[in-house]
């Protein structure tokens, strides 16, 4: 006599049912749930990683700088605010260059040899960063000029001491040329009042003109 076989129920049917619906329901969330899910970086002492709101990860080594073991590599520019300090070498593809940080000047002025003026740059700490020379007159005949920096008094209508820059010293302009002048490391001087001292040598009667940028430290 063969064996009768087992039907399942209503109630049974409708359990399978049941179950295999919320299976198709829920297994995409528990994979959604699997790939988002939150991981905390803890450290040996129980202190806990942050996150920026930009969703940048904050590092430090609750010692004060980053010390880094290796190469870093950077591409674009990075602003820097604060000293940096470097132990060991820096290699560097392009160009290097250096601003004193501080407030911008600017002295500028065209006069000739026979005038005597002085020009404040700034009080307390400056730092000259380049400048430009120039000589209008026609002809081949060259112009000595020197750019000194003194102390003096508050508008370096006086000025006294020894120098403390040059800017320039004993420069022949040829006529109707500009040349620049820059500095690997910017000229700095201290005074109560720091003045600009131009003085023309040879062929005091040309005109000439100038433009010295600096920083007031």
């Amino acid at each position: 006599m063969e064996p009768r076989k087992r039907l399942l129920n209503g109630r049974q049917l409708t359990t399978v049912f049941v179950v295999g619906c919320l299976t198709l329901v829920l297994l995409p969330w528990g994979a959604w749930a699997a790939k988002k899910q939150f991981v905390t970086i803890t450290g040996k002492g129980g202190q806990q990683a942050a996150v920026s709101k930009g969703g940048g990860l904050k590092v430090t080594d609750g010692k004060g700088p980053m010390t880094v073991d290796g190469s870093v590599g950077v591409t674009g520019n990075v602003g820097v605010t604060g000293n940096v300090g470097v132990s060991g070498r820096i290699g560097v593809d392009g160009t290097v260059t250096t601003q004193a940080a501080g407030t911008p000047f600017q002295v500028a002025d065209t006069l000739n040899g026979t005038t005597s003026r002085r020009y404040v740059l700034g009080h307390g700490r400056v730092a000259v960063t380049d400048a430009v020379l120039s000589q209008d007159n026609t002809g081949s005949t060259r112009l000595n000029l020197s750019l000194r920096i003194q102390a003096g008094n508050s508008d370096c209508s006086t000025v006294s001491g020894p120098y403390l820059g040059r800017i320039v010293e004993y420069s022949y302009l040829p006529a109707q040329e500009v040349v620049p002048v820059s500095f690997t490391t910017p000229v700095v001087a201290t005074a109560d009042t720091v003045c600009l001292v131009p003085s023309v040598g040879s062929n005091a009667g040309l005109f000439f003109s100038f433009v010295v940028n600096g920083v007031q430290l």
